[in-house]
């Protein structure tokens, strides 16, 4: 071999190691490491912008939080005692008034709720251990204004046909439509029976007034709450900003088949 092919094969291979430490320097060599460095680094980043963003955003998506009337935490609402508070048993069957009442204070509701052309199945029974007297709330209202040409009647939303139960038998509270409130924000918060003689206190929270001090662009809330027939618990509460103040209980007892203001 003479010293051309010598001088040949040595540039070759010096060609060869070059080739091989350029790749290893752009792929595995500390060029690639800074870009796998960098990478993590931003995933990180992202990662942690990502985390620190989550309760923002999950706040933002989240409902606003609504009390309904008869929260306690309003200036003028009176708190019924708690102790003294019935229970109060949902049914979507009229049938399962049997698990509440005798046969005979059965038929007689039913029949009073016929009378009224009430056809809603669903009922509330507020009852206490120990305690004779209940209040059944139907799912039905008052009709005030029969419909005309196809159109449906107008009915009056405040309160559902109230029928009060004792040892004697069952009577319609009619005089219940006499303690609405404004906006039809009317609401029966409680039941009690505090004196243990037989009558019940009826406790009923609501709107009474406007809040003069609301800022006088919030047309949009009092025009709302003015509109609430569909759902007024739900509309009132909503607006409660522009009403604040206004919220008030009324309690009244039953005395017979009428219903007088309770005095403690």
């Amino acid at each position: 071999m003479n010293q051309s092919q010598l001088r040949f094969i040595f540039i070759a291979a010096a060609l060869m190691v070059a080739v091989f430490a350029w790749l290893f320097w752009h792929q595995d060599g500390p060029v690639a490491g800074a870009n796998a460095n960098a990478s993590a680094s931003a995933s990180a980043d992202a990662i942690a912008s990502a985390a620190a963003s989550a309760p923002a955003q999950s706040a933002a998506s989240a409902p606003l939080v609504t009390k309904l009337p008869g929260v306690r935490d309003e200036p003028g609402m009176l708190p019924a005692p708690t102790a003294e508070k019935f229970d109060i048993a949902v049914l979507e069957d009229r049938a399962l008034l049997s698990q509440y009442l005798n046969p005979a204070q059965r038929q007689q509701a039913l029949a009073q709720l016929k009378n009224q052309h009430c056809e809603s199945q669903k009922i509330s029974v507020y009852f206490k251990k120990d305690v004779a007297e209940k209040l059944l709330v139907s799912d039905c209202y008052y009709l005030v204004s029969p419909g005309q040409d196809g159109n449906p009647g107008w009915y009056d939303t405040d309160y559902g046909i109230m029928l009060a139960v004792d040892k004697t038998g069952v009577v319609e509270l009619k005089d219940i439509t006499q303690f609405k409130f404004m906006y039809e924000s009317s609401k029966l918060s409680a039941v009690t029976s505090l004196n243990k003689n037989g009558r019940l206190q009826l406790w009923l929270d609501g709107l009474i007034c406007e809040n003069d001090g609301a800022d006088d662009n919030d047309d949009e809330g009092d025009a709302a709450a003015s509109n609430a027939a569909s759902t007024p618990a739900s509309a009132a509460s909503q607006h409660k900003s522009s009403l604040a103040g206004c919220w008030s209980t009324t309690v009244v007892e039953v005395n017979g088949d009428k219903l007088e203001m309770f005095r403690h």
